[in-house]
């Protein structure tokens, strides 16, 4: 007779968690995402990002309650630099998206099911207000202090 052995109860209480969302551009990442360059926008690599390690420690202290996704603006194909951007500062988020634009960056947030999110803009914020999703949402100023956006 066999017998099935469920395997996935380490996984299970991290799935758990309640979801908290990110930004990344001004956040994690801090420095120019373009420079320009004679009028032509360049793209830097991972490498030469520079990193908010302010807010990578905010991201561990987060992952212990919540389980932890960047969703950014950028394009769809920045996904792999962004992680690998991440795992060389030693952040971990458990899930990270690129989407091509703020309106599809709040979808996005929505349907994660965010019970908070985390931006330095207040863009994202009015687009989930306008498409009546609620949540705790984190505005950071320019001394990275966030403040819940009421």
């Amino acid at each position: 007779m066999l017998r099935h052995i469920h395997t996935f109860d380490l996984f299970e209480s991290k799935n758990d968690k309640p979801i908290a969302t990110f930004d990344f551009d001004g956040l994690f990442h801090v420095g120019k995402y373009y420079e320009l360059d004679s009028s032509k926008r360049v793209r830097g690599t991972p490498e030469d990002w520079g990193f908010s390690d302010k807010i990578g420690e905010l991201l561990k202290k987060v992952a212990e309650q919540f389980k932890c996704i960047i969703v950014s603006k950028r394009p769809t194909s920045d996904v792999d630099d962004v992680t690998k951007f991440m795992n060389m500062h030693d952040a971990h988020p458990d899930d990270v998206y690129c989407v091509p634009t703020h309106v599809e960056k709040a979808e996005k947030i929505k349907e994660l099911g965010s019970v908070r999110h985390y931006d330095d803009q207040m863009r994202v914020f009015n687009d989930l207000k306008n498409m009546g999703y609620s949540l705790d949402y984190y505005l950071m100023d320019d001394d990275q202090k966030f403040s819940l956006v009421k």
